[in-house]
């Protein structure tokens, strides 16, 4: 394969294409011949197995009238032919072009590929190479880009790890995630693009065209070309006002946007056995170990020393010894805020016992009302790993302590954030609980408040706490703020959008602008810079695939320095939610700049961007939330605390 980029009639120039990981039909205009029969009440898919259900016309060719039918693409008993073509069903053409694909791949060795026939996302995964660990595959799955009315097939690299997974750090190497050295891959859009070579050189010339049942239809072996916009730069503000491009060096240069209380203290808790390794974590965050961080009190006016830092030995992280220092913690503290900077021997990345303990001593410093600052002690027995996570670990203890790092300058002044979140439970997979949050951020980024929305034990109640509880936000706030915009999670599903769209149409509308988006770090979606030699797109690039439908890199290239530091993360799905139809140019415009600028308002770390903190803040609550549940750990008030999930 040549050129996977090549050619695109609706880009304005070179500099701004995306070629998205979706292979075109060449001719989309087709017949399509199914075998359908008509859908009765009361009918169910156990009744016609193998059979969709979609609306066809009833009196074709002039399509005017629809109906539903069952419909199979072999004769079947009571099934009577029918001709379409590519344009009469949208789905039923997506279902088609499926069933084409894995008709094709009866021609491969059955090891080759899998079938997977997911009611609402089908697809076929090809291997490109197996390992001990698991195999290299290819997905292929049908889609219609809506933005340029075609057809085709997305396509993107994966790894499918065998269980149990036995060596992580090989998993991840072999999923392309770190480089042979096991750092993070620098190289991940090159690499990911260099299976798409392989898949095309070994597979596609079996694959297609496919056969259809009067014709042959043509798939493009070249990526289809986006014309994309390059939203602006992010602007932060620091100390004095003071407006920068860089967070950590405009820290350094002007201080903190506001400090933390002076007289707000840290107190590093740890065991007898770790007491070294504390000496040496409070001289790392004083600056006096690593030439890469100059020390809390250069950065952030906070000076570690006797009268600010108190240190406090446990015996372990056992029920007791825990509730015996925040106990002590709070004795010496009194209505000071108060910080644990705590040693443990677990993470919340480990097993599962590591899982359970570091959420148990999480909670019991939050039950007292701390938000506390976790350092593992593997982490710091490696220089290496401290000498670039010490400024992280320092912002993070510094935004605990009550200081405000940055903000950043927004697109849209005087308009609120609502991060939507949940943390439903789930026991034998139905939901027993309810639970829907928010939090709250201006347009600038800065942390507001957390709030419950709903929890119940049922649906309808908890529906109907969702709907009030989020009016009475809306209307709370309403004195302050002319733009709501909900940012809506990964996890949220249609039936809570459907409540926010019901409610958002009833407000007062007046000089008040409504939207809601969705966030979604789909698997389905990638793409490639094909002007870059890294072929990663410049932060902050909006490349559009339908009217109300987006995909943002929050992350990338940086304009001024566009070497490669770091692996930069995929790009994130962004759809409009309300509202959806004739959306205004203007707002669309301003929510899309607003949702990129709020990715760099993230405190837990100089450089974590790959999110808007309204919803990278609302997953770290759902997964702390999660937890604790789990573990049957009562829950509490903490929305009048900093921000205690960083």
């Amino acid at each position: 394969m040549t050129n996977m980029t090549a050619g695109n009639p609706m880009a304005n120039s070179a500099s701004s294409l995306i070629a998205l990981n979706f292979f075109p039909l060449e001719r989309q205009d087709f017949t399509i011949d199914v075998f359908r029969r008509p859908y009765s009440e009361g009918d169910t898919a156990e009744d016609f197995l193998g059979a969709h259900r979609w609306k066809l016309p009833l009196n074709p060719p002039d399509g005017t009238e629809y109906a539903d039918f069952w419909v199979v693409f072999h004769p079947s008993e009571g099934f009577v032919p029918f001709r379409c073509d590519s344009r009469t069903n949208n789905f039923l053409t997506l279902r088609y072009l499926f069933h084409l694909l894995e008709t094709s791949c009866t021609s491969l060795p059955q090891n080759d590929y899998v079938v997977e026939r997911d009611r609402f996302d089908p697809r076929v995964s090809f291997v490109l190479e197996r390992f001990d660990e698991g195999d290299q595959i290819v997905w292929l799955r049908p889609y219609l880009l809506r933005s340029t009315g075609e057809f085709g097939f997305l396509a993107d690299f994966s790894f499918r790890a065998r269980t149990p997974v036995r060596n992580i750090r090989r998993v991840h190497h072999l999923s392309l995630l770190l480089d042979s050295s096991g750092a993070r891959n620098k190289n991940f859009y090159a690499d990911r693009m260099e299976k798409l070579r392989s898949f095309v050189k070994r597979y596609f010339h079996r694959l297609f065209p496919l056969k259809a049942s009067s014709e042959l239809l043509p798939v493009s072996s070249h990526l289809r070309n986006l014309p994309a916009q390059l939203l602006k730069p992010r602007t932060y503000v620091v100390g004095n006002n003071q407006l920068v491009t860089n967070t950590f060096l405009g820290i350094r240069a002007h201080g903190p946007l506001s400090s933390a209380p002076a007289d707000a203290k840290c107190y590093f808790v740890y065991r007898d056995s770790d007491r070294d390794l504390a000496r040496y974590l409070y001289r790392a965050l004083r600056g006096e170990v690593f030439k890469t961080f100059p020390g809390m009190e250069p950065m952030f006016g906070i000076r570690l020393d006797r009268g600010r830092v108190v240190g406090i030995t446990i015996d372990g992280f056992d029920a007791p010894s825990l509730e015996k220092a925040c106990q002590s913690i709070l004795g010496d503290a009194g209505s000071r805020p108060a910080v644990p900077v705590v040693l443990v021997p677990f993470s919340d990345t480990g097993d599962d016992a590591d899982n359970r303990a570091y959420h148990i001593a999480k909670h019991t410093f939050l039950r007292y009302g701390m938000a506390s600052q976790f350092v593992s002690v593997d982490h710091l027995s490696s220089p290496a790993k401290l000498q670039w996570s010490v400024s992280n670990i320092a912002l993070q203890l510094f935004a605990k302590l009550g200081g405000r790092p940055w903000k950043v300058v927004p697109e849209s002044d005087r308009c609120l954030i609502i991060g939507l979140g949940q943390a439903h439970r789930i026991l034998n997979g139905k939901i027993d609980r309810f639970l829907a949050y928010s939090i709250l951020t201006d347009s600038s980024g800065l942390f507001e408040d957390l709030r419950i929305l709903g929890e119940s034990g049922t649906e309808p109640a908890y529906i109907g706490q969702l709907r009030e509880n989020l009016e009475g936000i809306l209307r709370s706030y309403a004195d302050r703020y002319d733009r709501f915009v909900i940012h809506a999670s990964f996890s949220i599903k249609k039936r809570e959008l459907s409540v926010l769209q019901e409610l958002l149409k009833k407000m007062p509308s007046g000089e008040k602008q409504f939207a809601v988006l969705k966030f979604t770090s789909s698997e389905k979606f990638f793409g490639y810079a094909p002007n870059t030699n890294t072929l990663i797109p410049y932060e902050s690039t909006v490349v559009r695939l339908s009217k109300n439908e987006f995909l943002i890199w929050f992350e990338g290239l940086l304009r001024d320095r566009p070497n490669v530091v770091k692996r930069i993360e995929r790009p994130v799905h962004v759809m409009f939610w309300y509202p959806q139809e004739d959306v205004n140019a203007d707002l669309m415009r301003a929510c899309l700049q607003d949702a990129v600028n709020l990715a760099g308002a993230n405190w837990r770390g100089f450089g974590a961007k790959s999110l808007p903190v309204s919803v990278y803040y609302a997953k770290l609550v759902a997964d702390y939330y999660k937890e604790f549940d789990a573990l049957g750990l009562e829950r509490f008030e903490v929305a009048a605390l900093p921000p205690w999930f960083l």
